[in-house]
């Protein structure tokens, strides 16, 4: 069966459903499925929604469908097996990308988790990616952690112009879905993350001890 991603504003007084919608394919030639997973809304009201992409026909290996919606500039990526998608104040579609790798019978790129900081110039993101990560996708800054190895998967799009502007893998080895990300917060200084990890060892890079 196909399926679409649905996102929805709910009052918090009564319940009322004020907006709903969905995104996704719901025909073609194959099936696919495009589930939200994670939402968070800036401080002016305009709402970030992440999920994943996945089919669940034996054997076929043409890409999931996706539509996209890239305004010029804006980071692109199609075929991938994670998704974002922006809103505008007024709940029309800005954004619509995918990223990461692409499992075309399971689930195991996902992007789990979002939050808005800085007055939402900035949607940090995390979750997971299976397979050989994306060129495009492995953005790293001056100074910062970087990771090209494991499935964790931590970014940051620029909101203002929706620019990629820091990716980045964690969990070493392999991009096997050996290591997991499922929670994000920010507390003004520090981005906190959660999940889990099944490697036996994990290298002083990945896991450093804290001093004392």
């Amino acid at each position: 069966s196909r399926s679409r991603m649905w996102a929805g504003a709910f009052r918090k007084e009564d319940g009322r459903r004020d907006w709903d919608t969905t995104h996704g394919q719901g025909g073609g030639a194959y099936t696919a499925t495009e589930e939200g997973l994670a939402i968070a809304v800036d401080p002016v009201g305009k709402v970030a929604v992440g999920g994943r992409l996945y089919r669940t026909v034996d054997g076929s290996t043409a890409p999931t469908v996706f539509p996209l919606q890239t305004p010029s500039g804006a980071y692109a990526h199609s075929g991938g097996g994670s998704f974002v998608l922006s809103f505008n104040a007024d709940y029309t579609l800005r954004w619509a990308t995918t990223i990461g790798s692409e499992d075309h019978e399971a689930a195991y790129s996902q992007l789990t988790d979002l939050r808005y900081v800085t007055e939402g110039r900035y949607l940090w993101f995390t979750g997971i990616n299976s397979g050989n990560s994306p060129a495009l996708d492995l953005v790293t800054q001056a100074g910062g952690y970087n990771g090209t190895q494991g499935s964790v998967m931590l970014g940051e799009f620029f909101m203002l112009d929706l620019s990629l502007d820091y990716c980045t893998r964690w969990g070493g080895g392999d991009d096997s879905p050996l290591s997991i990300a499922y929670g994000l917060d920010y507390d003004g200084k520090y981005l906190w993350m959660v999940g889990g990890t099944r490697r036996p060892t994990l290298s002083a890079t990945d896991a450093p001890l804290p001093a004392g």
